[in-house]
C-alpha cells in the first residue's frame, strides 16, 4: 500500500495536465475532420447549383409592403392621417410575426388591401395608435399599467402584399356596430 502512495500523489498533481492534453488532442482531430467534410459538402453543393429561370410563372416573388403613417387627433375629435413613407420589397412575412388584433373595437383601425375596382382583398385590424398602455413601477415597487391618450403619433404597418392589390385603405372603427370612418387611401 505504501508503494502506491507516491503514484497517487504523482497522478493527482498531474491529472489536470493529462486531461487537458487529452482534450486538446480530441478537439484537434474532431475539428480537422469536420472542416474537411464541410468543405467537401460545400464544393459538391456548388457544383450542383443550376441557374433559375426568372421568366417562369411559378417563380412569382412574394412582396412585403412597409407603410409609415402619422395620425393626429384634432380639437374637434376628428382624426387625420398622413403617409410618411411606403416601401415595397421582395420577401415573405413569417407566421405570427405581425401584431394585428383579431377584431377591432371603437377607435381601432382597419387596414384593407383593395384591387383596381376597390373590392376588398384582405383586412387586418390595428390597435388604436393614439391609445398607449405604459408600464411603470410605483412607489411600492409594484408594476402598474396606465392608459395614455396622445394627440399625435407615428405608426407603422407591415403587410404581405397581395399581387392584385392596387390600394390600401385605412378606416377607423367609430361605433360598436363597426361603422367605419375613412382616414386615408394609399395608391400603389
Amino acid at each position: 500500500m505504501e508503494a502506491s502512495k507516491p503514484y497517487l500523489i504523482y497522478f493527482k498533481t498531474n491529472t489536470f495536465y493529462v486531461f487537458a492534453l487529452f482534450l486538446c488532442t480530441v478537439l484537434l482531430f474532431s475539428c480537422t475532420k469536420r472542416l474537411k467534410g464541410t468543405s467537401d459538402k460545400f464544393q459538391n453543393k456548388l457544383e450542383k447549383i443550376q441557374p433559375i429561370s426568372t421568366n417562369s410563372k411559378n417563380n412569382l416573388s412574394a412582396k412585403i409592403i412597409f407603410l409609415n403613417y402619422s395620425i393626429v387627433k384634432k380639437d374637434n375629435g376628428n382624426k387625420e392621417t398622413e403617409l410618411i413613407s411606403k416601401i415595397i420589397t421582395e420577401g415573405k412575412i413569417k407566421k405570427n410575426s405581425n401584431k394585428f388584433i383579431k377584431k377591432g373595437n371603437i377607435g381601432d383601425l382597419q387596414c384593407t388591401q383593395m384591387d383596381n375596382s376597390k373590392t376588398p382583398i384582405n383586412n387586418v385590424f390595428i390597435k388604436n395608435p393614439l391609445s398607449k398602455i405604459i408600464e411603470y413601477i410605483n412607489e411600492d415597487n409594484a408594476l402598474e399599467k396606465r392608459k395614455i391618450e396622445t394627440n399625435k403619433t407615428p405608426f407603422s404597418i407591415r403587410l404581405q402584399l397581395d399581387p392584385r392589390t392596387k390600394f390600401i385603405v385605412i378606416n377607423q372603427i367609430t361605433t360598436p356596430t363597426k361603422t367605419m370612418h375613412h382616414l386615408i387611401t394609399t395608391q400603389l
